[in-house]
């Protein structure tokens, strides 16, 4: 009796289950996004979370880029798994870093026609107790459509680059320079208020953060 073909079968079997038992965990984009509109995640993300031109646009439109009728027929909760890493990996001691301790729980939607709001608490960060990333709300018709005013824990403005960044040390990891300051140490979300003015593909905007 041949015993390669059955074991040569288990042994797939076992590696096949012990690659998606061990694997990174895959980042999610927004399901409200994709059920709303019905497209796929790379219509927003060269590499999720990573944003690209329209991703950014409708991030920086607080969402109202997405028609209300179509994002309100969405659950507005959900919970993600991120992976970040260390694109300096090989740089150095040639070791990757790698940290897929971040489960945050989000809600997103339009609390009326003309208001949209974002949460964002971490239960886990960096594998150790997360804490509150995002706490918006915008009105987004202030002076024009086009006129997005937001208040809570937004997000600083920055270059595109830095947008949803899932680099382990972030923009500080090239220490990009503004002025005096790396800009690594003004890079996460801030409470105050931001105004943002964003017309296809011209986005102007001013905040006073704490």
């Amino acid at each position: 009796m041949n015993f390669r073909r059955p074991l040569l079968a288990a042994v797939s079997l076992a590696a096949l289950g012990s690659g998606m038992l061990f694997a990174p965990p895959r980042s999610e984009a927004m399901p409200q996004f994709a059920q709303a509109t019905g497209l796929q995640c790379s219509a927003c993300h060269t590499m999720v979370p990573l944003l690209n031109s329209y991703g950014r646009y409708v991030q920086r439109t607080a969402y109202s880029a997405i028609p209300r009728e179509s994002l309100d027929k969405t659950f507005p909760l959900w919970i993600d798994e991120a992976l970040n890493y260390d694109s300096s990996a090989g740089s150095g001691t040639g070791t990757p870093r790698y940290d897929g301790g971040n489960l945050a729980i989000h809600a997103i939607g339009y609390a009326a026609p003309n208001i949209t709001y974002h949460a964002q608490q971490f239960i886990t960060q960096g594998s150790q107790s997360g804490g509150l990333d995002t706490l918006w709300i915008a009105y987004n018709d202030l002076l024009s459509p086009n006129s997005h005013l937001f208040a809570g824990k937004v997000e600083n403005p920055a270059p595109s680059i830095y947008s949803q960044d899932f680099d382990l040390d972030g923009p500080s990891a090239s220490s990009t320079i503004v002025g005096e300051h790396d800009w690594g140490a003004t890079y996460d979300n801030r409470w105050g208020t931001k105004y943002a003015f964003v017309n296809k593909g011209l986005d102007l905007e001013a905040a006073y953060l704490l």
